[in-house]
């Protein structure tokens, strides 16, 4: 029989490990520890018994336990995306889910994936063209740094420092 730690279930159940580990401390699902090192260990059996219990994932233990999903061996990405499905169906309808309802929800799922990308495409153009931009001032640097004479740089930017200085306190003399 297949067993699984709190984090797979937290991942097939897209929840946060901290509630499976609130549901293992309150009796709503039941674990094993063979050690404080080791975790919790969620029986496959524990596991149906907790879902088809609760509502929220009654829906999945059911599609879990007679649909094409042949077991919950299956790998963790499609319990996740079962698991975020029947969620997100479950809040939509209260009754039962037909064909359509899914495929709706798969339609609106795919376009908002699909917007998701063009924004983090968009934010990625951006970072490269500001990385762009930060490598030609390094290279400036770079060069002025191996090519100019500093010291000759230094006396030049103090001369116009100097001079500005002069510039300030003759226009401050002549407002007087």
């Amino acid at each position: 029989m297949k067993e699984y730690n709190v984090k797979q279930i937290s991942e097939l159940l897209n929840t946060n490990p901290e509630t499976v580990r609130r549901w293992i401390r309150s009796g709503k699902l039941a674990a094993s520890q063979s050690s404080k090192k080791g975790g919790n260990i969620i029986s496959e059996e524990a596991l149906l018994q907790f879902l088809r219990a609760t509502p929220k994932y009654a829906g999945l233990a059911a599609i879990l336990a007679a649909s094409a999903v042949p077991s919950l061996s299956t790998p963790a990405i499609m319990g996740t995306f079962l698991g975020g499905m029947i969620t997100g169906l479950y809040k939509t309808c209260r009754r039962q889910i037909t064909p359509d309802q899914i495929k709706q929800y798969l339609q609106k799922q795919i376009a908002k994936s699909k917007k998701t990308i063009r924004e983090k495409q968009k934010q990625i153009r951006k970072l490269q063209e500001e990385i762009q931009q930060e490598q030609e001032h390094l290279d400036k640097y770079s060069y002025a740094l191996e090519h100019f004479d500093l010291e000759e740089m230094a006396e030049e930017l103090n001369r116009k420092r100097k001079a500005g200085a002069k510039n300030t306190e003759s226009k401050k003399e002549e407002e007087e």
